[in-house]
């Protein structure tokens, strides 16, 4: 094989370098060393017109799934009757949202919801003097395009190629829960915050990452496997001290805002604002419930996912929820499909020698080189939404993952050999988004 050709692909740094001759399968190149190879992206007077493109292409999808739910709120009732007077896009999860917005944590339940789109909208409203539901809805649309731009810029950084970040903004665009992401709801929030963490990781800059993940996690709790990118940085791709320093920080900030959402949640509800009140607070000995008998680090949770919801491990396996994991199959195969194209051949393509099949594993999970021109994610995106998979599978409802899954890149980066399976996407991703804007607009599940 001509050593001249053989062109890696790379996930932690920069998409790809150039590998010549055997490579000692105990070394991995650090981020620096790799972002010094002379293989950075070329400018490309196209870049603006492509992602402009996607822009457009991006609104246009905006228009069409608003008209679809509320042209199906105009032409059938509601199924719940109640949601009259909502617009269509205030469905489902963004009543919580908008009431919490609104008026605060007042009922157990609600610490289920995040606070920073909350806190957005009330803020928005504040300054605006708009309603919480229309601030909601205009912080969710602009957030969607900021998660665009940012997923655009992942991809060519990772793939040098404005074509394939073209083509990842739009597939992001027409996603299957494309209407979440114009509600009030999390996903725009999340995904934006996500890709530009996502972003700044493959810049080598551990702080800025931990600040957009730490704000993720203020949006949904799944922030925590952002952390993940930290560690795989430390054992891969770097041996200096500070990068392992930054390193722990950026898992520490992360965690810390986890902690501080559900210290901040248990403080409001155990307070004593109102008369519901959980197991899980103290138990007054008084009428009145100091401030300084709140447990400071409760999580609750993990407690309201199982009783207002019944998550679970396994909880979801029965035969009346058979329908929810049919709705969840594309997702589902579409992400192993993926998942498999991409580490597999990292497994049979690289310099293992004589290695057993642990060791290939493991050096496989490392920034190796591959026999292979195309660029793509590296191992540590694929190893995250291999671990979403098996978590939406075992341990939540499963039709959440068409949502769940709209902050993986993976999802919309597709290999261009792969022209056929790319074109059954495209198909399944405009057909079950238009529908899902109907049912959603009519506050028909899933939701």
């Amino acid at each position: 094989m001509n050593p001249s050709t053989n062109t890696a692909n790379i996930g932690s740094g920069p998409a790809s370098i150039r590998h010549r001759g055997p490579r000692p399968p105990t070394t991995y190149p650090n981020k620096a060393a790799i972002a010094s190879t002379p293989t950075e992206p070329t400018p490309d007077p196209t870049a603006p017109a492509s992602l402009s493109r996607a822009l457009v292409l991006a609104a246009a999808s905006r228009i069409y799934y608003l008209m679809l739910a509320w042209s199906a709120r105009q032409l059938a009732p509601d199924f719940d009757a109640s949601s009259d007077r909502h617009s269509a896009l205030i469905k489902w999860d963004a009543l919580h949202i908008e009431s919490i917005a609104a008026h605060g944590y007042q009922h157990e339940l609600q610490l289920a919801f995040f606070p920073l789109v909350p806190a957005a909208a009330r803020a928005i409203s504040s300054v605006v003097g708009v309603s919480v539901g229309t601030a909601g809805l205009v912080w969710s649309n602009c957030m969607f395009f900021l998660a665009v731009v940012a997923l655009y810029k992942l991809t060519f950084k990772v793939t040098a190629s404005h074509r394939s970040a073209f083509s990842a903004a739009v597939l992001f665009s027409i996603q299957p829960a494309s209407i979440f992401l114009m509600s009030m709801y999390t996903e725009s929030t999340f995904a934006a915050l996500s890709f530009l963490g996502m972003l700044a990781w493959e810049h080598e800059s551990n702080v800025l990452a931990a600040l957009f993940w730490s704000l993720a996690c203020c949006t949904r709790s799944n922030a925590l496997l952002h952390t993940g990118y930290f560690a795989y940085g430390v054992v891969f791709c770097s041996k200096r001290r500070a990068a392992w320093a930054t390193s722990a920080l950026g898992v520490l900030a992360v965690g810390a805002s986890y902690l501080a959402v559900q210290a901040y949640g248990t403080h409001l509800i155990c307070s004593g604002i109102h008369h519901d009140r959980p197991f899980w607070c103290p138990s007054p000995t008084t009428t009145t419930t100091t401030s300084s008998s709140v447990p400071l680090f409760a999580l609750p949770y993990s407690h309201i996912q199982a009783k207002y919801w019944n998550v679970g491990l396994f909880r979801y396996w029965t035969l009346s929820n058979v329908p929810n994991f049919l709705i969840a199959l594309p997702i589902l195969a579409h992400s192993l499909v993926r998942i498999w194209c991409a580490l597999v051949p990292r497994i049979r393509d690289g310099d293992h020698g004589d290695s057993s099949w642990l060791t290939r594993l493991w050096q496989a999970l490392g920034p190796l080189p591959l026999n292979r021109g195309e660029r793509d994610f590296g191992p540590a995106y694929h190893v995250q939404h291999f671990v979403l998979v098996l978590v939406a599978m075992c341990a939540m409802h499963v039709q959440v993952a068409v949502r769940m899954f709209s902050s993986v890149p993976g999802v919309f980066v597709l290999p261009s050999a792969r022209q056929k399976w790319t074109r059954w996407w495209v198909v399944y991703s405009v057909v079950w988004s238009s529908v899902g804007a109907v049912l959603f607009g009519l506050f028909y599940p899933p939701a």
